[in-house]
């Protein structure tokens, strides 16, 4: 019986590895938010794979709508993820946060290069999604009309499962909607940046 049991174990874990899927543990709301150095809503502009050596990743271009958490004056962010295709090659990696052009959405990115363009008077931020797909949501409406968050975690696997509620765009807005004085505060040091 023993025997029988780890058996089955160990082929339900070479199963695993031969499929190549990828595991996450859930993340909370609360967590993605601590990891994150920004949290925004935007709409997928242009995407754009590239092959660094023998790693394809896609660079994604979204138009910033709001900042609710970060930076408030820069309107460029480029989302580089891993997997995407260059030519007739093919890199997909399960778990990685998938962007359609067009596609209005959150993510909870942490940032890692900030380019400027004197001449433009233009900033664009680089970096990646907080948890992979976990930190990626598509805003989408509901059968009232309600916009909510939709995450796919792109042919990834949690190692557990979480009931979470859906929530709402209002929602996260209302938790992290800045107090007046700290709107002015920001609208200040962009005016004098």
């Amino acid at each position: 019986m023993v025997r029988e049991y780890l058996l089955s174990v160990v082929i339900i874990i070479l199963l695993c590895t031969l499929v190549g899927a990828t595991t996450f543990l859930p993340q909370s709301f609360d967590e993605l938010d601590k990891k994150a150095t920004h949290i925004l809503i935007g709409t997928v502009v242009v995407q754009k794979s590239i092959q660094e050596s023998k790693v394809i990743s896609t660079e994604t271009t979204l138009h910033v709508e709001e900042w609710l958490k970060g930076t408030s004056s820069i309107q460029t962010v480029i989302v580089k993820e891993p997997g995407g295709s260059v030519g007739d090659v093919l890199m997909v990696v399960p778990g990685s946060a998938q962007f359609v052009p067009g596609e209005h959405v959150v993510i909870f990115f942490e940032a890692n290069k900030k380019t400027n363009n004197n001449a433009a008077l233009t900033a664009v931020l680089y970096g990646h999604t907080v948890g992979m797909a976990q930190g990626k949501f598509s805003i989408q409406k509901d059968k009232s009309g309600t916009e909510v968050l939709i995450n796919d975690l792109g042919g990834a696997h949690l190692l557990k499962q979480v009931n979470h509620e859906q929530i709402t765009l209002t929602a996260l807005r209302a938790k992290y909607k800045p107090s007046l004085f700290r709107r002015i505060i920001q609208w200040m040091m962009w005016v004098f940046q």
